[in-house]
């Protein structure tokens, strides 16, 4: 990627990091995990019990899932809403990667020590980035049937 001569002097700072990870709920967790050689990779929780439904060992098979291990993030479950001005109707079918991404951006301002109220206005930027996870089950077929845009009720 090529920086556009106008802005190839100007300073870039790291100031706050935030994420979550199979194994590790936060950055300084998953450091430990990597540090102590632990596999994150665990059986399906049961709240992905279609998994074991859908479970059949041999590839290739429609329908079914070739495996009921995997890096799992828990308590996708416990999103705040309110905190984030949303109807509850419209968190419910808001896309579950939309949702942690909201926290975690929360969590990296805080870490940075920026109070919220500094980044409304003004220039500023952030970057962020997630793994490509292919969802599966009855949550994928409700997410293809509404989509809606954060903000909206």
């Amino acid at each position: 990627m090529t920086v556009p001569q106008r802005h190839a002097g100007e300073p870039i700072a790291v100031v706050g990091m935030s994420g979550r990870f199979p194994g590790a709920p936060t950055v300084e967790a998953l450091w430990e995990v990597l540090l102590e050689g632990r596999d994150a990779v665990t059986e399906a929780p049961a709240e992905r019990r279609w998994m074991h439904e859908l479970h059949q060992p041999q590839p290739g098979v429609p329908g079914s899932v070739p495996t009921t291990r995997g890096g799992f993030l828990p308590g996708l479950d416990l999103f705040d809403a309110a905190f984030f001005d949303m109807s509850p109707r419209e968190a419910r079918r808001a896309d579950p990667q939309l949702r942690l991404m909201l926290e975690v951006a929360y969590e990296a301002a805080q870490d940075a020590g920026i109070p919220m109220r500094r980044l409304a206005g003004g220039r500023r930027g952030d970057a962020d980035g997630q793994a490509c996870v292919r969802r599966a089950g009855p949550q994928r077929r409700e997410a293809t049937r509404a989509l809606t845009i954060p903000g909206s009720t």
